[in-house]
């Protein structure tokens, strides 16, 4: 994926062929899921349970950001360090 939200077109610096690539064959996420499965240190329904909890988790994190009230002007910049 891009690195924000107006990054659609990724083709100046990585081929859709390679950028599949990464999503099928190299995702450091589901490699490792594949190792502890065959390291038999985790099996599959765990690993499912847990992505279901972590979904669950960003839908609600989601869902509080969205509905959070704007800060009041004075506020903007509070905690801003860039």
């Amino acid at each position: 994926m891009g690195h924000h939200v107006g990054d659609i077109n990724r083709e100046y610096y990585r081929s859709k062929k390679e950028e599949q690539m990464w999503k099928t064959d190299r995702d450091p996420v589901k490699l490792f899921a594949n190792w502890l499965t065959t390291q038999n240190l985790a099996d599959r329904a765990q690993l499912d349970q847990i992505e279901v909890e972590v979904q669950s988790e960003v839908d609600k994190a989601v869902e509080f950001a969205v509905a959070a009230p704007y800060p009041n002007v004075d506020k903007v910049d509070q905690d801003v360090y860039a």
